[in-house]
């Protein structure tokens, strides 16, 4: 299997996009414009890095038209009138090249054969109308608006149809009862003995559609104190609507404020300072998760079925991979065919819509209080023109976000700390809520993020042909929950507290400098610099060490979360172009641009599966290792890569 799914595959992609806009005067007052954009993208086997194999590549399918309209009325001096009406339309299908399965998920080693979430396919129709009215009069510029917009979305996700086993890291007493507890297997030996560690698989019905309008109001002042000293305060009112039984968060005020300053008029310093709250609309996946993987009035849209290597009987997860593989409905290392129910039957194993939930149901819900994530965002700027052709800034920027979307299994009790271990551990069925529910996860509005960035910007201009832009960031950023996933669910269920720690998005430094320079026969060249400081991530021991019924949450003993650091980025872009006539009203502009121009090689990521590893867990990437033994690098950027293009102008 790894032989087979090994080596160089094709990645293609066919991309075509069009745009068209048309502006009209049809008066001294009246500004028409229509403006039409065309995507349309087919992609394969972009996600295909080392600890992916090809047979887990996957197929890409987009189709993004997009019109818009547009009407601006000057009424008199003092009012003006902006109406703007905009339809989408958003095919997306994501799909295996595997239609077989089922998923193989050796941890640390890769992931094999059909991703048990896909396929996926969802259509959005998007209908907004949105209105803004503003007046002047005296110092203030009042200004008052609202936005309608239609969403309509047909989702369907073959969430566990194709079924995953899971492989990781065994006890050796699992083997043998007398091998002493430091002795242990790791995953791809357990694959190779079939002891999956655990299977999880669900059918039924996978489409959840549904029409969720969102609206949106707002009222604004700028008020002119006096010459060189503006504010503006407004207030914002954001209506998200959601499907059931996903509530709708019906008070999301939103304030805002901005103050420009300019000490003592002079036009060289500006000060910039605001402060406003943010509201995010939910996923869509989370209202279609709450409906097809929940047990509704007795009722679950998709029946899903779980088991582990402790669960009893025939219907452990070992033996159904070990029964299923000996019969040949599971072929390695080609798949032969898909797992249908008729297949686990013979293990006790149903998946029942109706009526009591069977062992080991895996189900989702949200949490009776769930509501929008929001940020409050603060900045403070000071700029200074230091010469006609030099300005310097200095910035500051703090973000905190509440309310941020995770995943919790509430079906998990606080349980006792293993004393050999030192940590909880979920043997006894007294720590679940109802041991017959192998999860019972529920996204509830509960984590947090905080950022705080300051900015330095210089731009210099040499010459009429030629100038110079830099900025450098360094900044913070901490969190205690990096998706709704479940996969991402906390090492320790009964202390969230735990996961507060550097965000997975932290980057402390990061440096961008770009030029433009215009040479004779309009030829521009445009380079870029980008160099970055690398991100944390999550060592995660590749096994259930906890018995909580997750297999990719746990970490080493004592290890916190994200204490692994990422490697570092720098690349140099350049963009060379020339515009050339064609006719009276058109002109040619030809291009030559270069991403990663000296070739650099930009490790990606790393192989964070690295079992019940020892302290200190302040640790980077080995180049010395492979992709397959932990901390090994797994993946890189883009090379070097050029390509040409032409752009008409008319």
């Amino acid at each position: 299997m790894f032989t087979r799914n090994s080596g160089i595959f094709p990645f293609t992609t066919d991309a075509w996009r069009f745009s068209l806009r048309l502006d009209h005067h049809a008066s001294d007052r009246d500004l028409l414009f229509f403006r039409h954009s065309y995507s349309n993208l087919s992609e394969s086997n972009a996600n295909l890095e080392s600890l992916v194999g090809a047979s887990r590549g996957s197929e890409v399918e987009q189709f993004d038209p997009t019109t818009a309209v547009g009407w601006t009325r000057v009424i008199n001096p003092r009012a003006v009138n902006e109406a703007r009406a905009q339809w989408n339309y958003r095919a997306y299908g994501v799909n295996s090249v595997d239609k077989v399965g089922p998923e193989i998920r050796i941890a640390g080693f890769g992931t094999f054969n059909h991703d048990y979430l896909l396929p996926s396919r969802t259509i959005e129709r998007r209908y907004q109308l949105k209105d803004d009215f503003t007046w002047f009069t005296g110092s203030h510029s009042l200004k008052f608006g609202a936005l309608a917009l239609i969403r309509g979305t047909h989702s369907e996700g073959h969430v566990f149809f194709g079924g995953r086993f899971a492989f990781g890291d065994l006890p050796g007493a699992v083997l043998n009862p007398a091998l002493p507890p430091s002795f242990t297997i790791n995953a791809l030996q357990s694959f190779n003995l079939g002891l999956a560690q655990t299977y999880i698989q669900g059918w039924g019905n996978p489409t959840v559609a549904s029409t969720h309008p969102s609206f949106g109001f707002y009222a604004q002042d700028g008020y002119s104190i006096r010459p060189g000293l503006r504010l503006d305060i407004g207030l914002r009112y954001e209506l998200d609507k959601r499907l059931q039984p996903l509530p709708t968060d019906t008070n999301n005020l939103a304030p805002r404020f901005a103050l420009v300053w300019n000490p003592r008029g002079s036009p060289k310093t500006i000060v910039r300072a605001g402060y406003g709250i943010y509201y995010s609309p939910t996923y869509y996946q989370i209202d279609w998760t709450v409906n097809a993987l929940n047990d509704i009035n007795g009722r679950r849209q998709i029946a899903q079925a779980f088991s582990s290597i402790l669960t009893p009987g025939p219907a452990a997860a070992n033996n159904i991979f070990t029964t299923l593989r000996q019969q040949g409905v599971i072929g390695v290392p080609r798949p032969t065919r898909a797992l249908m129910p008729a297949d686990l039957a013979q293990f006790g194993v149903t998946f029942p819509q109706t009526g009591p939930l069977p062992p080991f149901t895996v189900l989702f819900q949200n949490s009776p209080d769930f509501v929008n994530p929001y940020s409050q965002q603060t900045s403070l700027s000071v700029e200074r023109q230091l010469t006609n052709s030099l300005a310097v800034s200095i910035a500051y920027t703090y973000v905190r976000t509440l309310k941020i979307v995770r995943s919790r299994d509430v079906n998990l009790l606080a349980a006792p700390v293993d004393p050999t271990l030192g940590i909880r551990v979920w043997s006894d069925p007294r720590s679940f809520v109802n041991p017959l529910v192998a999860q019972r996860n529920e996204f509830e509005s509960t984590a947090r993020a905080f950022y705080s960035g300051m900015i330095l910007e210089l731009n210099k201009r040499f010459s009429r042909t030629f100038s110079l832009h830099a900025n450098y960031t360094f900044s913070r950023a901490t969190d205690d929950a990096t998706d709704f996933n479940s996969d991402f669910q906390a090492a320790d269920q009964a202390n969230l507290r735990s996961e507060r720690a550097l965000s997975s998005f932290d980057q402390r430094h990061k440096f961008v400098a770009y030029s433009l320079w215009t040479g004779p026969g309009r030829i521009q060249i445009a380079p870029i610099i980008r160099a970055n400081s690398g991100r944390p991530f999550n060592l995660l021991a590749g096994f259930d060490l906890n018995q909580d019924r997750h297999d990719t949450t746990d970490r080493p003993i004592g290890a916190g979360r994200n204490t692994g650091h990422g490697p570092n980025f720098w690349t140099t872009d350049i963009r060379v172009s020339r515009e050339v006539a064609a006719g009276e009203h058109a002109r040619f502009e030809l291009m030559v641009e270069a991403f990663n121009l000296m070739n650099r090689q930009n490790l990606a990521s790393v192989n964070n599966i690295v079992g019940l590893m020892k302290g200190p867990f302040h640790v980077t990437g080995r180049a010395d290792r492979l992709p397959t033994e932990p901390l090994g690098f797994t993946s890189v950027y883009d090379p070097r890569r050029v390509q040409l293009g032409v752009r008409l102008k008319f």
